[in-house]
């Protein structure tokens, strides 16, 4: 958290000066060399966290105590027995996620994967691809705009760290929003709606509370659409159709998953987590409301119009905060439900960089 708030002191300073015509002048004047350094910290900033990971797969050991029981139930699944038991099976278990976090960990245990260390390198194949996927989306605004919102998700990898390392469902839903991210942007509008429909698919089956974060790529197709937007609808539909798929396989109970969500549900709020979470989306959403500040300052119609042309991805990241802000408060949350909100802020402020600095892509 303190390398955090100090990331975003930063970010407001360095802000601030670029309102000062000399500061410009010497940012113009130096644009090249800047550039270079600003392109080396990200890169090392992505590569530590990669290397991060790959330590911790080296260790052998267990990284976080939902380890086990992710693997547990994997395995169990596997070998005929339910994902989800229902209350009157003799046996007892399960986690607050849905059938998405078992099915991604088959493909090593179906190859022979025996120790956790392999399977925590099957976490790092996913951080690296996360990488690729969110660049490879992000780049349509800059190059060096890509490296930055690149670095800024790998330092909360980096603050996560054990959690992000972990063979745990936190990876999985920074790969599959980085996933959606890549495919709104992609030339070929039906492999978009199929991907985009998948990632947004998985992302509801991690955690049911991510439908809004799952529609934002959706919305990215929509806004592509100049002549029509029947691809982003298609994807819309497609996504309860393919989140529902999981529940057809044998020993995954859709009607057991309901019963954890209800029991969760009855769960109560603690109001002092609420108003650590209400602080934290404060200070991750600091530069992107810098970066609306510089725009209007540059140009008041400019930010209506602005805003106007992404009101619908605003909305739903809206909703997807208050609902992050309001499931993280339940007892035995936390602020750790909120960093899933990085990418979608990441991607607003690089959408306002190539508003602010069209010059510097």
């Amino acid at each position: 958290m303190r390398t955090l708030v100090l990331l975003i002191v930063f970010f407001w300073g360095f802000t601030f000066l670029l309102k000062s015509t000399a500061v410009r002048a010497w940012v113009t004047q130096r644009w090249l060399s800047l550039r270079s350094c600003l392109v080396s910290v990200c890169v090392l900033m992505v590569l530590a966290s990669i290397f991060g990971s790959l330590l911790a797969a080296c260790t052998e050991r267990v990284i976080f105590h939902d380890e086990p029981t992710v693997l547990t139930i994997t395995a169990a699944f596997l070998h005929g027995q339910p994902v989800y038991p229902s209350k009157t099976d003799p046996v007892e278990y399960g986690l607050l996620y849905g059938p998405s976090l078992y099915l991604v960990y088959l493909p090593p245990m179906i190859a022979g994967a025996d120790r956790v260390s392999e399977y925590q390198l099957w976490v790092t194949v996913a951080l690296v691809s996360s990488y690729i996927f969110l660049f490879l989306g992000l780049r349509r605004w800059g190059i060096v705009t890509a490296l930055g919102g690149l670095a800024l998700v790998a330092v909360s990898v980096c603050i996560l760290s054990d959690v992000m390392w972990a063979t745990k469902g936190d990876i999985w839903i920074l790969f599959f929003s980085a996933l959606g991210l890549w495919a709104s942007f992609l030339q070929h509008k039906w492999q978009s709606v199929v991907l985009v429909a998948i990632s947004g698919a998985a992302l509801v089956d991690l955690k049911v509370t991510l439908i809004f974060i799952a529609l934002l790529p959706a919305v990215l197709l929509w806004q592509r659409g100049r002549k029509t937007h029947l691809p982003a609808l298609l994807s819309v539909a497609l996504i309860p159709s393919l989140a529902l798929l999981p529940f057809v396989l044998p020993h995954i109970s859709i009607t057991g998953y309901s019963q954890q969500l209800q029991d969760a549900a009855h769960q109560g709020f603690s109001w002092f987590t609420l108003q650590d979470n209400l602080f934290f989306v404060f200070q991750i959403s600091l530069p992107t409301l810098a970066l609306l500040w510089m725009i209007s300052r540059k140009n008041a119609s400019q930010t209506r119009t602005w805003m106007e042309r992404r009101r619908a991805f605003l909305l739903l990241l809206s909703a997807a905060v208050v609902t992050a802000i309001l499931t993280g408060a339940k007892n035995g949350g936390g602020a750790m439900a909120l960093h899933r909100l990085h990418l979608p802020f990441d991607t607003c402020e690089c959408r306002n960089v190539g508003d602010c600095f069209p010059t510097r892509q």
